[in-house]
């Protein structure tokens, strides 16, 4: 069966990203991100998506799967129940069955 992980990147550089992942044994990245959009260099959805096929992992990014603007500030307000809540609301509206399709 194949195992889902999570990974944040805030703290990495996107080399340092992609070696970890490929010493993981990763091949595929679902990028979950709303907007994959970054002020990190090298983090947006294309330039990630180059830099993950120059390590052999395959990237997806599934908006459907992110977290709205409208959702975000209850996890910034430390409101996690409720935004977990919400959050699992807008998955099951937005894109149902994706995360079992995924799994």
């Amino acid at each position: 069966m194949p195992a889902v992980w999570t990974i944040g990147y805030q703290n990495l550089r996107p080399e340092s990203l992609a070696a970890e992942l490929s010493a993981a044994g990763v091949e595929r990245v679902i990028d979950v991100r709303f907007r994959p959009q970054s002020r990190k260099p090298g983090m947006s959805k294309t330039k990630l998506g180059a830099l993950l096929a120059g390590h052999r992992i395959a990237y997806e990014h599934r908006k459907a799967l992110g977290t709205p603007a409208d959702l975000r500030w209850l996890f910034h307000a430390g409101r996690i129940a409720e935004a977990a809540s919400a959050y699992r609301a807008h998955v099951e509206a937005a894109a149902p069955g994706a995360l079992a399709d995924l799994a």
